[in-house]
């Protein structure tokens, strides 16, 4: 029998949330104020401006390669994945902390999958963390920053490895409580992740970190921050160090970015205040796009199966 989000209610579930992303995308946009200047930088530096905008597609394609390893081969595709993927970065860019990334990517998946995924979307999330952390912490010193920022990386990393290397046994056991009885569906019993796919999965992130450190260093360039590899690199592990701690709210998240940014190129040059144009450039090519790109796979027809349940 049909399912209560097939019509109408679906439509305008997938309404309110592409109108709500475009909302935030054109409101930090424009309330940056930083269009002008962005555009003058790539015009003037439209070399690695199109280097950024190439890596970009690697990038979220790495990302959907990822999560793939925790399939079994032909139980998904790479495309399929990527979709969702892109769906779930609409539906988390106005979430808090984008808690809602993960729970939209698998709506664009069957059923039958959607636990499983789920599971493994949050597990190769927080390999995606531990990789930031780790290598942004060999740079915190360089800059000067709060002992209690590598206090705090430290303790993330240390707390995210333990989660990570035994995620489905703490899962298991704290679904025993009855508070947290629901947790057994996302952690079935006798189902676990081995250990060959969890270093697997570390290796594809360190991969998307790199490239995504890449795009940070072309950026700050384009920007007008010339600086030798080692440095830019060094900034753009520390902006993606604090990044991933700070907290994150759909209408202050292109602030907090471009804070962060001023925050750690005041170490590295005198005018920091390009690093703006930087955060910009990395937010356009990375979240707008793919954003929009998401919100326009939800428009169509048919892009996930029921949000309940599928048809009997």
């Amino acid at each position: 029998m049909p399912t209560f989000f097939n019509t109408r209610w679906d439509v305008a579930f997938r309404g309110l949330i592409i109108a709500a992303c475009i909302g935030v995308v054109c409101h930090q946009l424009f309330a940056a104020n930083k269009l002008a200047q962005t555009l003058h930088s790539v015009q003037s530096n439209w070399p690695a401006m199109l280097l950024i905008l190439l890596l970009m597609p690697l990038n979220w394609l790495a990302e959907a390669i990822k999560w793939q390893q925790f399939f079994a081969k032909g139980e998904t595709s790479t495309l399929q994945l990527l979709r969702s993927v892109l769906v779930g970065l609409c539906v988390g860019t106005i979430t808090p902390w984008r808690t809602g990334e993960f729970p939209g990517r698998v709506l664009y998946l069957p059923s039958h999958l959607r636990i499983r995924a789920l599971h493994s979307a949050l597990l190769g999330g927080l390999a995606q963390a531990i990789i930031t952390l780790c290598a942004g912490i060999s740079f915190v010193f360089l800059f000067n920053l709060p002992a209690s920022v590598a206090i705090c990386a430290v303790a993330c990393v240390v707390f995210a490895l333990l989660i990570y290397f035994s995620f489905e046994r703490i899962g298991a056991a704290v679904g025993t409580r009855h508070t947290f009885r629901f947790l057994h569906r996302l952690f079935p019993a006798g189902d676990s992740v081995s250990l060959s796919i969890k270093l697997r999965v570390l290796l594809i992130a360190l991969m998307r970190y790199t490239i995504y450190c890449a795009q940070w260093m072309f950026a700050l360039h384009v920007c007008g921050i010339d600086k030798d590899p080692a440095t830019l690199f060094s900034a753009a592990a520390t902006i993606l160090l604090i990044h991933s701690i700070a907290p994150a709210f759909p209408l202050f998240d292109f602030a907090i970015r471009t804070g962060i940014a001023v925050f750690v190129c005041g170490f590295i040059c005198d005018e920091p205040v390009l690093a703006s144009v930087a955060a910009t450039l990395i937010w356009c090519t990375n979240i707008a796009l793919p954003t929009l790109a998401g919100a326009a796979l939800l428009a169509q027809p048919g892009t996930a199966p029921q949000l309940i349940a599928d048809q009997s």
